[in-house]
């Protein structure tokens, strides 16, 4: 994505997926920010609201229903071993073997 900016970096952030979740990473070098508190890494919710530099355009970020119901890895270890399935045959989360 480009934006035109003086406040934010050419690399600003960069989303990263993990077998679970997604996350948001900083990498500018005047920051990212989620409720209004500096991060420099953090996973995604749906719906999150992150801006770009303390001053610089917000971005809110949508993922798909698939995406919106994978559970923490904390609430995936907790569950059985077989996975649940939504209504397309799509496991809610990866069984770890």
């Amino acid at each position: 994505m480009i934006l035109y900016s003086s406040v934010v970096s050419r690399y600003h952030v960069e989303l990263h997926r993990q077998p679970l979740y997604w996350e948001v990473m900083n990498i500018g070098a005047n920051g990212t920010f989620v409720e209004e508190q500096q991060i420099d890494k953090v996973r995604i919710h749906n719906g999150m609201v992150i801006r770009l530099a303390g001053t610089g355009p917000k971005l809110q970020i949508l993922l798909d229903g698939a995406e919106s119901l994978t559970p923490s890895p904390s609430e995936a270890s907790a569950k059985s071993p077989n996975p649940e399935k939504l209504s397309d045959g799509r496991p809610t989360f990866m069984a770890h073997k």
